[in-house]
Formats: structure tokens, sequence, C-alpha cells
């Protein structure tokens, strides 16, 4: 394991320093800290109550650098701190600011009684120069109102937006995830020189090699000379490695540039991330002011459709963070939480990080340049409405955004937009004219980095906001960037590929196959497997106090297990997993294979530059993380680390189910993105159902690569695990494992059915699965056989439809039994169910097979994995309206909804019988027709639903039957 120790910078990226001298005056930075007043203002009348001259009488003590959720959990409006605190004694000529490190999502405030300002903003920090109001060594009285905007009502014109409700604010998800306010950043007190640096920020160009150096200074009242002085130090033994100096006039300009030689430093890279201080100060007779600024030689751009770093290829192997977190919501409680995200990261093997929906902490971002992880920082834009005010807002967010950062070294690209065709109000055309401009925007903030337009690219037609997800943005059109240095728009194609789990080996192949022509292809979202926490443990991490308070993602987790375990008891799992606990490992398990599966895919595709999981961690109703909320890692980690590690393997095997006798086509690939693969034994294993074992190795010398085929004939039934493993001496490096199922169609019994299909072809598939089909129609009196009926076969009249299902129901009621396949369920009520059946919608699933003879001759049940992936469909029916039918779910899904709330676990039905009178109805969703000619597992399960449906038919009542279609039997 590797072991990083370190030792961090401060907090803060500005502060005091300089020669000493008992003469001259430095810089002073305190926090306002301890305890604060506060009170919610529901109502909205603080002002009016006189607020702002004095405390009211029933407050609570809260501190600053968390939001007010944390104590006021779900509350949205305004909301008021006070804070009175001793300001250190005069100090002649000094400027005095009040600092904020944050602030959600517009304040104002007041100090001794003056109002000293107003600030719009989610994320950026803030000053008010209070140098005419502050009294030096006294009490002085801190009021600020802050308002977080409810998301379905304004407060003083603010409301904060989500998808499928935008507003016109710029707040990312946080109407999505927790729609937090307050003061969240800490409160400091700053006591400047007159003269003193306000912004000073350092750009390495590798191709000058200099170090180039921006610096802007107040002059204070009186112009007089002062000096500036540059210094390069090596952090670790404190040795000054560069120095520059020059003394500037009094009636010099208030902002200038300077460059140092950077020949003899080394560059930053992940694998070796070095890092040096710049120290600058600037000094009068009477003061010297002095700032830190960490950074790193390196250059970062796009090239012949690749990434470069230091003007060689990088391939970036990236997740998606998403900034949700335990306690503060809006990011780490503290350094060791974000410290345990970063180096489980980088543990793991990854090299990239996109953070999404707003900026990290400086101290966040301090442990990336030292760890050398690369990041991409997106302002907190997404979802947004078009209004009056929308640009300018926009244009605020990125430049305070750049502003704040651009001197890290670890962030090597900024993103400005995410799915732009999710912003409301806006035709594809006034988006891209709008993106344009933001990219000249931040371009004049920034000269020195890639820009890219926006994530996940353009709607292609005017869709006015989200009308609907889309999952696989691959033919939008190209998202647009800015290199380095430039001005010229340039294409690229970055996109965002979802894909249903267990995905198909179609669906596994579509991302080898992803291509972009001459433009550079960034994958910038995929993933999104429902990977459920270990929910007791998220839970309990919660000290007492925070859940009686009920804390919002406390109250979340909380909700979601207990919905979960709901709907585990009413599906009557407990056979099958034995507790909730068991179905989660078994959840997580499947998908980290398939998320493994894909990301080989998308390795072995030469024609991606880079790609980014998503995502991190949980967040709120997103419970996609590698890791859990506290950031604990689960299953997907350990298996994503393989399939990203140099070297890395991969198996094809196509198809998943075979017929005994068939041979088993796989291939297996050794990916490297840029190591060459080391020497070493590659072994195939085959373990068949038996538990005996075939293996087969062969020696790959070093620097080689492999694809190996495997040609193998299966001649036993069950489940087979194709295992590769390339080992160097007893280490093994990377190993890979697929399923295989193998079902034996020989000598299979007729089974007799009345039919209706859709397609007269589809009667010669169920000829080869020994099906034999007589036509089934509104007058057909026979219950002894099985009725199998296509939805689309009867759906497209209406009077057929009345009186095929008429009889249908007259069949079963009498006792027989009918199987109808991928219906729209509710039209059956009244004309064959005697209980509404309604659809459930739902997100990312996780499918359950119970123990059944559905099962017959194809495994144990569990939780549906890529075995399962090509029968498995997209529509579900309602459960909860099946068991109130009197039913039972065979095939079943859970799905949490992951747009938040309620924090509530879906539970869809895929096939499932309900009773009619004394017969009864089988509804199956699944892929089985269009499958048929080419699975064996279609064919298999479709035998299976009917001997199954056939084993219920009951005896007698066949006089009942010579009633026309449209008559009842009495039965139901």
């Amino acid at each position: 394991m590797i072991i990083f120790r370190f030792r961090m910078s401060p907090v803060t990226p500005v502060l005091s320093s300089s020669p000493k001298s008992s003469e001259k005056f430095h810089a002073l930075k305190r926090e306002i800290g301890g305890f604060w007043d506060f009170a919610i203002d529901p109502e909205n009348q603080g002002g009016q109550r006189g607020w702002t001259e004095a405390t009211p009488a029933e407050t609570r003590p809260v501190t600053t650098g968390m939001p007010w959720e944390y104590w006021e959990p779900g509350y949205d409006g305004a909301g008021w701190y006070w804070k009175e605190f001793i300001a250190p004694g005069a100090t002649e000529n000094c400027v005095s600011k009040l600092t904020f490190e944050a602030a959600s999502y517009w304040c104002e405030c007041w100090l001794n009684g003056r109002k000293i300002g107003e600030h719009e903003g989610m994320s950026d920090a803030f000053s008010f120069d209070v140098s005419d109001i502050i009294l030096p060594g006294r009490k002085n009285h801190l009021v600020v109102r802050v308002i977080n905007p409810p998301q379905n009502h304004e407060v003083d014109g603010l409301r904060s937006g989500a998808p499928l409700n935008q507003s016109d604010l710029p707040v990312g998800k946080a109407g999505w995830y927790y729609n937090y306010g307050g003061l969240w950043g800490k409160v400091w007190l700053e006591m400047l020189p007159p003269v003193h640096f306000v912004d000073l920020s350092v750009t390495p160009s590798l191709e000058n090699s200099r170090l180039d150096i921006s610096w802007t200074a107040t002059r204070g009242e009186e112009s007089e000379e002062a000096s500036l002085f540059f210094e390069v130090i090596e952090p670790e033994s404190g040795r000054t490695l560069k120095i520059g100096q020059r003394v500037i006039s009094g009636d010099a300009p208030e902002s200038g540039e300077f460059s140092l030689g950077i020949d003899g430093l080394a560059e930053w890279h992940p694998d070796a991330p070095v890092l040096y201080d710049l120290r600058a100060s600037i000094s009068t007779r009477h003061s010297t002011h002095t700032v830190h600024r960490r950074f790193g030689i390196r250059e970062f751009t796009i090239r012949d459709r690749q990434f470069h770093l230091n003007g060689q290829p990088i391939v970036l192997k990236g997740i998606l963070q998403q900034r949700a977190y335990p306690r503060r919501l809006a990011g780490p409680a503290s350094w060791r939480l974000a410290a345990r995200e970063l180096i489980t990261l980088k543990q793991a093997g990854f090299n990239f990080l996109r953070i999404h929906l707003g900026p990290a902490e400086p101290w966040y971002l301090d442990i990336a340049d030292r760890l050398g992880i690369l990041v991409m920082m997106e302002p907190p834009i997404g979802w947004i409405a078009n209004g009056p005010r929308t640009e300018s807002r926009i244009a605020r967010e990125i430049q305070a955004l750049i502003s704040a950062h651009r001197t890290r070294t670890c962030i090597v690209m900024w993103g400005l937009f995410n799915e732009s065709f999710h912003l409301l109000g806006y035709a594809p055309g006034e988006m891209r004219d709008l993106a344009e401009r933001m990219l000249h925007v931040a371009r004049a903030s920034d000269p020195s980095r890639l820009v890219i337009d926006t994530s996940g690219g353009y709607a292609r037609a005017s869709v006015q906001g989200a009308e609907t997800m889309i999952h696989d943005t691959s033919r939008m059109d190209s998202s647009r960037f800015l290199s380095p240095q430039s001005d010229v728009v340039e294409k690229l194609t970055d996109v965002h590929v979802y894909c249903s789990l267990p995905p198909t080996n179609a669906t596994v192949e579509h991302y080898g196959r992803l291509d972009s022509g001459n433009q550079l292809l960034f994958l910038a979202e995929y993933g999104a497997a429902e990977t459920p926490p270990d929910f007791p443990r998220v839970l309990e991490t919660y000290t007492r106090q925070e859940q009686e308070t009920g804390l919002e993602d406390w109250r979340l987790h909380r909700d979601f297990y207990d919905s979960l375990c709901q709907r585990f008891d009413a599906a009557g799992l407990a056979d099958e997993f034995g507790s909730v606990e068991n179905w989660i490992t078994a959840v997580n398990q499947a998908r980290a294979g398939e998320v493994a599966d894909i990301t080989i895919a998308i390795r072995n595709n030469p024609n991606v530059a880079g790609f980014c999981l998503c995502q991190l961690a949980d967040a709120s109703g997103e419970l996609f993380g590698v890791l859990d909320f506290w950031r604990r890692p689960k299953p997907l980690l350990k298996a994503l680390s393989s399939a990203i590690a140099d070297p890395a393997i991969g198996i094809e095997a196509s198809p998943t189910w075979l017929a005994t006798g068939q041979g088993l086509d796989a291939t297996v690939h050794i990916v490297s993105d840029d190591k060459p693969v080391p020497g070493g034994e590659l072994e195939i294993t085959l373990h068949l159902p038996s538990g005996e074992t075939q293996s087969h190795g062969t020696t790959l010398p070093p620097g080689s690569t492999a694809r190996v085929e495997i040609l193998q004939p299966m001649q036993e039934a069950g489940i087979y695990r194709l295992q590769a493993a390339l080992r160097c001496g007893d280490r093994t490096i990377s190993s890979q494992t697929r399923e295989i199922g193998v079902i034996n169609e020989a000598d299979r019994p007729e089974i007799k059915i009345s039919g209706r299909l859709a397609n007269p072809a589809a009667e010669d598939l169920l000829r080869a699965c020994n099906i034999q089909c007589e036509p089934f129609g509104n007058n057909s009196r026979d219950k002894s056989n099985v009725v199998l009926l296509e939805w689309s076969a009867i759906a497209s009249s209406a009077n057929s439809h009345w009186e095929l299902l008429g009889q249908l129901r007259n069949i079963v009621e009498a006792g027989g039994s009918a199987v109808i396949l991928n219906p729209d369920t509710p039209m059956l009520y009244r004309w064959l169910l005697p209980h509404f059946i309604g659809v459930q919608p739902v997100m990312r699933t996780s499918t359950y097979l119970k123990r059944s003879p559905l099962l017959d001759g194809l495994g144990e049940p569990g939780v549906a994995g890529r075995l399962y992936s090509e029968v498995l469909g997209e529509r579900w029916d309602s459960a909860e309206d099946v068991i109130a039918a009197g039913g039972a779910v065979e095939i079943g899904a859970f799905s949490m909804n992951m747009w938040t709330r309620p924090a509530a676990y879906f539970w869809g039905a895929a096939v499932y019988r309900v009773p009619i009178g004394r017969g009864t109805l089988f509804i199956s969703h699944l892929n089985l027709l269009p499958t048929l000619g080419e699975s064996p597992l279609a064919r298999q399960l479709l035998r299976n639903l009917l001997s199954y449906a056939g084993s219920l038919i009951l005896p007698g009542n066949e006089h009942r039957l010579f009633r026309r279609c449209i008559d009842r039997t009495g039965l139901a």
C-alpha cells in the first residue's frame, strides 16, 4: 500500500509574512469564530422588527463554516446572524476588511449599525472594507442577513432551481441534492498595510522557460516608492532557488507583471507532483505585505486528438465529484475527510477529478496539488433558466471561480456548462451563442488554461429544458474549447454516455466503438451504477445529537433504508438473500463487475482521450458512488481500480448464453495506456458447473500486447466462469472474470398453447422451441392449454381488444392460465384485470430473480447481472399494485428515487402473476420474442413461463365457456 505523508500549506492562500522588523506594520488576519447568535426569519420580517439594530430575544448559538441546515434541517428562506467581537488595537493607516469565505446565496451586512455591503453568490469569497467603521480595541457589533432561496416560492425575488424546476440562479444541483444556506464559510477580519497586494497570480510557461507573475496592489492615499521582492523557495528544504526584485515609483500603475526563469526546476506530473513556493513582498518605509503562492511547473493542452501534459500525451482516468458531503453538505467538514477521498482516489489509480457544481475549498485543492491529481473545475451554473439577469450571473460565477483558483497547479482546465440542453428557455442556437460568449469571459480571466464550454454537448432541437434526461449524448453537437493562450474557438466531442445496467454485449461494444472523427473524444460521464451503501454503517456514523436533530443527510439515508427494508420484506426476498444487507452486497458485486467491463471497453477504444466515471461518492439520491457518503470504499472502487490499472485485462464473450455443443468464442484483451505490459504468465481458467477447471497458460514477453481467442465447445449445462489473470511470479497484476450460461436444448418435450402473435414469423420461432401454437380468437373455448398473447397483436383494434380480452378473461376465470407479453397494463383493467395495475417509473434499477419454476435450467436466484441483460426490458409495472391484486412478483426490481425526495425505493415488476377467478394470468415485460431466434436464454425463459402457467391450470367449469366473449362467467 502507498502511504502518503505531506505537510499542508496554510488554509488560506494569502497570509501575512515578512522579514522581521519591529518598526514596520505587517498584515494581521483573525477568524471571527466561536459562537454566533442565529435566528430564522420565515416571515421575512426581521428588518421591520429592527434586527439590524439589536439581537432579538430568541436566538440559538451556531458557528460559521457550516450551513444553517446543521441546526435547522430543511429550512429555506431568510436567516440572521449576530456577532460581537473585539477588534485588534489601533494601527495607523491600516486597511481593515471583513472577508467571508462563502455565503449562500444572498447576504447583506451591517457593522456597528451601518450597512457595509451586500453580495450575491453561492460559493465565492468576498470582502468589505470597514476601515472607517471598525472600532479598534473595542467591541464591534456585526449583523448578517442571508437568504437561502426556497425551491417552490420566492424570497425577495430569489428562488432556487433544480432539474425539472429551473430558476435563473446559478446554484448547480443545490436544489436537487441539499439546498444549503447561510454562512457556510468562515468569516475573517484582516488588517492590511495601506500598500498591499490585492491579487497575485503565477503562470509557469514551459515554452518560454519562465514563471510569469501578475500582481495588483493598492498604493494607499499617499504615493510613495515601493519595492517588489519575489523569491522561489523549495518547500521541503526552505532553500531559495530564484530571486527577483523591482522598485516601483509612487506614480506607477497599481498592477504589473514580472518574470523569473524556471530553468533547473522540475516539472509537476501525477507521478512526481513537485511543487515550489513563491514568496512575494511589497514594501514601503512603513510597511511590508507578503503573500505566498504554491505552484508547479506544468502545461496542459489538446493536440492531435489527445490531451497533453508537459508535451506528452496523457489519458485522463477520472471520476466525477458532485460536491455533497455529510454534515456540512456543501463541502468536507474536515481536512481529514477531504484527504481520505483524495488519497483513496490516488491509490486507486485515478489521475483526474472533474469537480462539478462549484469550486472546492483552497485546502482541498492544496491536497490535490500535492498528490498530483489533475482537476477540471466548474462553476455552479447547471440547470439554469433564461431570465433578464441570467447571463450576468453566469459571467459573475465564472469570473469569481477563476479569480479565486487560477494559481492552482492541479487545475488544468475550466468547464463552464453541463448538459446545456437542460437550460430552460434557450433555443440551441441561443445556447451556443451564450456558451461562446462565456468562453471569452473565461479567457479574459485566465489566458493560461484550456476552457471547455459545455460538458455533454448541446441539444439539436429546442427542448426548452429537461423534458427528458438524455442518457447518451455521443450523437449530440460538438462542444467547443479554447486552447491555452488562444482565442480561437475549436471543437471537441465531450459526451455523457449512460446505459442501463446490467449492460448487454452490444452496449459494451458501443463504448468500444465510440468515435468522433477528427475531434478529441472525451467521455466526461458514464456509469451511474446504483450501488447502495451499507446503510446501517452510514447512519451510525452520525452522532446521537445529529440523529435527534434530524440532519437532512442523515434523514435521507434513513428514509432510503427504511423504504428498502419495507420493499425487501414485501417482496419476500429473505429466502433468496437472507437479509437486506446481503442483497446490497450482491447488487454492489454485480454492478462492480459490469462497470469494470465497460471501463475496459473504453480503454480498449483508441479514439477515447479520457474518461470520467459518475461518480466519486454518494450524493443525496444518487447512490452511485465508488465511495459511500462518508468516503468509505464500496466494491465498485476495487473493480474499477483493477480496470484502470496498467496493464488491465478484459474479457469479451459473446453470446452470453450458449446451447450445449456450441463453442465459446471469447477474447481476452490486455490494455495499457502509457506503460508497456510487463512480461508474465497469462493464465486462462474455465470453471465448469461441475466444479472442475480447465486452464491454459502462455508466456508474454515484456512490452507485448495480447489478444487471446478461446474456442471451447461446451458440453455441460449450467453456469461457467471464465477467468483471465496476468501474473508476474507470485503477484497477480490484473484479473477479470465473466460468466457464461449453457442450456441443454436437446430432447425437450413439446408444449401446446393457444396464441395470438403480431408477426407470423414468430410462430416459426416457437416451433423451433418445440412450442406448438394454435390460433386464439374471440370464440376460443379450450382452457386446457395456456393462452399466449403478444400485446402488439391485439392492441391495434378497439373491437378485437375488447373481444379478445373478454374471452381470455372467461378462460382464466374458469381455471385456465394465460401469458401476456409486454402489455400496456392499465388498458387491461376492467376487460381483463379486476384490479388496476399501473406502470411504475424507475430510474437506475437493481433487478432480482426469485426462486421459481421460471429459473429451471438457468441457475440460482439472485441479482440479475450481465447473464440476463439481453432479456431485461425498460418497462415495469407497480409491484405494490400486483400485491394488492393478490398476485406475486417473480422477477422484480428496486430503484431509488434519484430526484432526492421522497427518499424512497420504487418497486417494479417485470414478470408476475395475478389471480383472476379460479385461474392465473402471467404478465411479462421481458424482451423474449425479439431475442428468441438468437438467445437460448429467451427460449428457456419462454418455455419455463409457459410450463409454469400450464402447471396452474385447474380442471372444471368448462361449461361456463359457452358464453359469449362479451359476457361474464360470474366466477370473479
